[in-house]
């Protein structure tokens, strides 16, 4: 892309400040929400800050910086209350309150196949706790343990006792982390569920009868299932710096995005007919996730830059980020407490931010995928450290060089794998075949 291109783009830099502005009110609503009696004077004080403040500037002049000003504080106010009302929610939710040992009866649909040791995620519809009464709606996300070797990846009908897991936090928790359901007794039922848990169960059955003991890093890194990744895997990924790698990002949207659009090449397809495929498919893929945040946010990047050149406009990456962030945090304020999404954007930002002026300063490598692959691990490393290190009280130098060979074979892998899914639901044995390829990359 053009430095004229590029910038252009910049003049979308208000779009940067407004998300920025938004994001620290969402964690200031977050943060008051044990204290809604404090939080109120506040927002009211602010809003009539924000009255006079626009009431002075309409008197001196119009737009210009006044008008910029009064946009991020009114962002400020607004992200704030969502903030505010999100947290009162989940304080406030059913779950949060149950009490440790209550008998509950739930119904709703696996998100997927169960772990091996039995473990879970329920999508459930409705619930009716110990003593009361009808059945009521219940929207949750939450957890079961189920007997080790159920295998149930439909609707169903669960009931057991609910185990507590209420920890002091400074911030709220999601009603789907409060505690989980000690499954006694599981009925599937006939019909329910939607497809895309249908179609995550079916893939998983797969990688497990192709994998075995390897399925776990394979659901991770192509479905955005962690729940059968043994503990120690999880703990030398995180040792060696490559936690990145078990979650699904910009690598594994934009594999798919660019096999899109190869594809669309190849048919001789029109440009922008390509892109919208491209953008289909991510967006495709994402739902069939779930829609995890790191997903969410690349697609959403994907499917802007996309459409940006395809008509021929410009695209600023730091406005390409804040509207994924604007996009995540109005449906899911509470994204903004989770590592997942802090690591996301903190590692796509130290990429905008340092990965050019790192390849410059990396001209002595005279093999450009060789400078491009040292500027993009030292950039996103030191960006995501001081997450890791807050969150996880551990950083882990050697992913700088760890990523250097990891992120090349999760690049063959990843499609790899993809294709052993593809393949394998015409003809099994070859599906088998390309399975064993990608599984020993893992």
């Amino acid at each position: 892309m053009s430095a004229a291109v590029w910038a252009a783009g910049a003049r979308v830099r208000p779009l940067v400040r407004a998300g920025a502005a938004f994001c620290v009110g969402i964690a200031a609503g977050l943060a008051l929400t044990p204290y809604p009696l404090a939080a109120a004077p506040i927002f009211v004080l602010v809003g009539v800050g924000v009255v006079s403040a626009a009431a002075v500037a309409a008197r001196k002049r119009a737009g210009g910086a006044a008008t910029g000003r009064r946009l991020l504080v009114a962002f400020l106010v607004a992200g704030a209350i969502h903030g505010l009302a999100a947290g009162r929610a989940a304080a406030d939710h059913p779950l949060a309150r149950l009490p440790d040992g209550a008998a509950l009866r739930v119904a709703g649909t696996l998100e997927a196949l169960p772990a091996r040791d039995g473990s879970a995620w329920l999508v459930a519809d409705s619930a009716r706790a110990e003593r009361a009464g009808e059945w009521r709606p219940l929207r949750a996300r939450l957890r079961l343990r189920l007997s080790p070797g159920t295998r149930l990846s439909a609707a169903l009908i669960a009931a057991g006792e609910w185990r507590s897991t209420r920890v002091p936090t400074r911030l709220p928790r999601r009603p789907a982390r409060a505690g989980w359901l000690q499954v006694r007794e599981a009925r599937a039922l006939d019909a329910g569920g939607s497809i895309a848990p249908r179609l995550r169960a079916a893939a998983q059955r797969r990688l497990r009868a192709w994998l075995g003991d390897r399925s776990g890093a394979a659901e991770a890194m192509l479905l955005a299932r962690r729940e059968a990744l043994e503990k120690s895997t999880r703990q030398l990924f995180a040792a060696a710096g490559l936690s990145h790698l078990l979650a699904i990002s910009g690598l594994h949207v934009g594999v798919v995005a660019g096999a899109l659009l190869t594809l669309a090449g190849a048919l001789r397809v029109r440009r922008r007919v390509g892109v919208v495929i491209a953008v289909a498919g991510v967006a495709g893929y994402a739902a069939l996730l779930g829609f995890p945040h790191a997903a969410t946010r690349a697609a959403t990047q994907i499917a802007l830059l996309l459409g940006a050149r395809a008509f021929q406009r410009p695209a600023d990456p730091y406005a390409l980020l804040a509207t994924a962030a604007f996009a995540i945090l109005t449906f899911d304020p509470l994204a903004l407490t989770e590592p997942g999404f802090q690591m996301s954007f903190a590692g796509v930002a130290g990429l905008i931010a340092w990965g050019r002026p790192l390849q410059r300063r990396l001209d002595f490598l005279r093999w450009r995928p060789a400078r491009t692959a040292v500027a993009a691990s030292v950039a996103a490393t030191a960006a995501t450290a001081p997450v890791a290190a807050w969150t996880f009280s551990q950083a882990a130098p050697i992913g700088l060089a760890a990523n250097l060979v990891a992120i090349p074979v999760a690049s063959l892998a990843v499609p790899t794998l993809a294709a052993a899914l593809g393949v394998g639901w015409l003809w099994p044995d070859a599906g088998a075949f390309l399975a064993g390829a990608g599984g020993s990359l893992l």
